[in-house]
């Protein structure tokens, strides 16, 4: 029974926006129904490798992999009106494997894709809340990467090149995971800061109710280049938000 996959009471629709909880982020994508999906992710055991990424269509147990479902509601009153379900089911099908080499965490994620399907407009919505009050944290942090001696206790680690991988292999921790479930206001970001011999990348937990980021969760890395994967995902920002 389908039923059995929802973390709430209740079925889904044609045309509704899906989404479940990794932990590390939120996966989403568009129910076209008969129990398929239509998502922007990469194969199966590469789910958030950009360069792999492109948009497929699934079965819910894959677009899962045994996590649970939840259904995108916004309120009434939201700014963007939805198209009738029939115009996001063709919408999402137009762009099946078309959109390979294009994913990207900032500009073009999986978030994006569903709401361009449902109201014609790229958003996601954690980008949104983060990009502005991230401001308020990145002037201490990058004071911090400067200033070795400064009254903050971050793990620091001196590297030829940093790369996704060992972005993701921090959040990933345990520790981290279980905190990041636990607390929906929680979201892995990570900042560059570029000099001209050197490249800081500080990974850190933020919370975005507080707008402060917990600085004994977080990590430094000094390297000499950013390798291929982590400088696609960056492209043109200095921040990402891990979804």
């Amino acid at each position: 029974m389908m039923e059995a996959l929802l973390a709430e009471n209740t079925t889904p629709l044609p045309g509704d926006i899906l989404f479940t909880d990794r932990g590390l982020y939120k996966h989403y994508g568009v129910y076209i129904g008969r129990g398929q999906v239509i998502h922007f992710a990469g194969p199966a055991g590469h789910e958030t490798e950009a360069p792999l990424a492109d948009i497929i269509q699934t079965s819910i147990k894959d677009f899962l992999r045994g996590d649970e479902l939840y259904i995108e509601r916004y309120p009434d009153y939201f700014k963007y009106k939805p198209f009738e379900p029939k115009e996001v089911i063709n919408r999402a099908k137009s762009r099946l494997g078309m959109e390979k080499g294009k994913y990207n965490l900032a500009d073009y994620n999986c978030e994006h894709f569903a709401n361009w399907c449902k109201y014609g407009v790229k958003f996601s919505s954690q980008v949104e809340q983060v990009a502005t009050a991230i401001v308020k944290i990145s002037g201490p942090v990058l004071k911090f990467l400067y200033w070795p001696s400064a009254p903050i206790s971050i793990n620091k680690i001196v590297s030829p090149s940093v790369g996704l991988e060992d972005i993701v292999r921090f959040f990933k921790e345990k520790t981290l995971l279980k905190l990041l479930r636990s607390n929906p206001d929680l979201l892995p970001i990570v900042i560059k800061e570029e000099t001209d011999d050197r490249t800081f990348i500080f990974g850190c937990i933020f919370n975005k109710k507080t707008e402060e980021a917990l600085a004994e969760n977080s990590i430094v890395w000094q390297a000499s280049l950013l390798q291929d994967d982590l400088q696609k995902t960056f492209g043109d920002k200095d921040m990402i938000i891990l979804k």
